[in-house]
């Protein structure tokens, strides 16, 4: 074989491993940023969790509208009457109830409203669900079976399923 021939062989082997040798070079620059990467982030010590508050709930009874439920310790209850119940949380209303009657709807007024079903005692009931952009209410009527009193309810919609659950009618 001629010399002159070999020589573009020769200079293209030699670019490949200089190609190989730059292309190697960058791939250990990487992955020695990922390992320092990863270095400092196992160095770190991690922050304390923060611990869950438990939630506990408490029971309400009403004998007037002869009804008893649960409801989460983390709300208030602020009675006006024998009659009504109101349970607060951050002065926003999650639960009214009031068996005299009285109209109980002001706070949906201005609100968006739609119908939904649920199930209230294994019976469907066709709820009002009230929302605005921080919340969803559910308002309705039921009729106590035992004592035969018609109950007005708004409740906040993630309290519902506990409501459902855990809802008695009482013997006066």
């Amino acid at each position: 074989m001629n010399k002159n021939k070999l020589g573009p062989y020769i200079f293209i082997a030699v670019l490949v491993v200089v190609l190989f040798f730059i292309l190697g070079v960058r791939y250990g620059q990487k992955v020695e940023k990922t390992n320092k990467t990863i270095d400092y982030l196992i160095s770190l010590t991690p922050a304390k969790s923060p611990t869950p508050v438990p939630v506990g709930f408490k029971l309400y009874s009403n004998k007037v509208c002869g009804l008893s439920f649960l409801y989460p310790n983390t709300i208030s209850l602020d009675k006006n009457a024998t009659d009504t119940a109101e349970f607060l949380q951050d002065n926003k209303l999650k639960i009214k109830i009031d068996c005299a009657k009285k109209n109980i709807s002001p706070t949906m007024a201005e609100t968006k409203i739609a119908t939904e079903e649920v199930m209230l005692k294994n019976k469907k009931t066709i709820v009002t669900v009230s929302h605005d952009a921080q919340e969803f209410l559910y308002q309705f009527s039921l009729k106590n079976s035992i004592n035969l009193k018609n109950i007005d309810i708004i409740i906040e919609k993630n309290l519902y399923p506990l409501f459902e659950k855990s809802l008695e009618f009482l013997n006066n």
